[in-house]
């Protein structure tokens, strides 16, 4: 009974790790060696490495977002130039608060 129950197992473990390996190899994504990486962990990993490797090349798994936690794109410095200005350089208003250091102020005293 033990050896038919071991048996059924290594026979179903077998089978997972060979569709594993035809899902990795259909994948174009990847490079050759980088398959050829994944099908070794398949089958040095059996039935977890069978297991990852056959979710991870579902089509209905969403990539990961890119940016940060506000929804906005990595780069995106908007808030920062709100709150402190583009960056800019504006002559004109370089020394409007100094005391007869703004544009319109120069030949007044």
């Amino acid at each position: 009974m033990a050896q038919t129950l071991i048996g059924v197992l290594l026979i179903a473990l077998a089978l997972l790790n060979t569709w594993a390996t035809f899902v990795i190899l259909r994948d174009t994504a990847y490079s050759k060696g980088q398959r050829a990486a994944q099908v070794e962990f398949v089958w040095f990993v059996p039935g977890m490495g069978a297991a990852l490797a056959i979710y991870l090349k579902r089509k209905d798994v969403e990539p990961a977002p890119r940016g940060d936690a506000f929804g906005r794109e990595l780069g995106d410095f908007s808030a920062l130039d709100a709150a402190y200005g583009s960056g800019e350089p504006s002559h004109d208003s370089n020394f409007s608060d100094v005391p007869g250091g703004g544009a319109g102020e120069a030949g007044a005293n």
